[in-house]
């Protein structure tokens, strides 16, 4: 008996212990209010002979505007806004909501309540853990499991890799094994 009590008063302690780091991970990150960086998109799927691979500039102002300007090989604009997003090619322009396209919002969901430090509605959508590259807990991996059935259909997970209060890499893995990954690189 005593066995299982040390089991589940461990267990509690990884559990406050992942709370406490993602707590001070989205203080760090949510501290900026305002983010320009450029980034590099690169899509992975088995139907694909090669990599897609997009260039551009990411903004944020808190609290939910992020805007993604692709700037190569095919220039676009991605303006998200709440529920949102508008789309801008040339002279076209669409208007897709979140919630009917699960594959799309997560990754956004996910990045979006990284900037704001939403704790709140990474709670109420994913489920997470946590890794870090070393013992000072400066590079560090937060791994996103979606909740909803919906979702979890679509997506397996996300992985979201950093340094200190710093986003680098966002990757949502999906159920059919293609992988899409934003490389950040925040301007100074």
């Amino acid at each position: 008996m005593s066995r299982l009590w040390f089991l589940i008063l461990i267990a509690s302690f990884s559990c406050l212990a992942q709370a406490d780091f993602l707590d001070r991970r989205l203080g760090e990150i949510s501290a900026q209010t305002e983010m320009t960086a450029e980034f590099t998109d690169i899509w992975r799927a088995e139907y694909l002979d090669e990599d897609v691979v997009s260039h551009g500039k990411l903004y944020f102002k808190s609290p939910d505007l992020l805007i993604k300007e692709v700037i190569s090989p095919e220039p676009a604009t991605y303006t998200v806004s709440g529920e949102s997003v508008k789309v801008e090619q040339g002279e076209t322009v669409k208007h897709i909501q979140l919630s009917d396209h699960p594959e799309l919002g997560m990754g956004i969901y996910a990045l979006r309540m990284l900037l704001q430090g939403n704790r709140k509605g990474l709670d109420r959508m994913f489920l997470y853990q946590f890794r870090h590259s070393d013992n000072s807990f400066e590079s560090w991996v937060i791994e996103l499991f979606p909740k909803s059935t919906y979702s979890k259909e679509k997506v397996r997970k996300i992985e979201v890799a950093g340094e200190k209060g710093e986003l680098r890499e966002v990757k949502v893995i999906y159920t059919s094994a293609d992988v899409y990954i934003t490389r950040i690189k925040a301007n100074e």
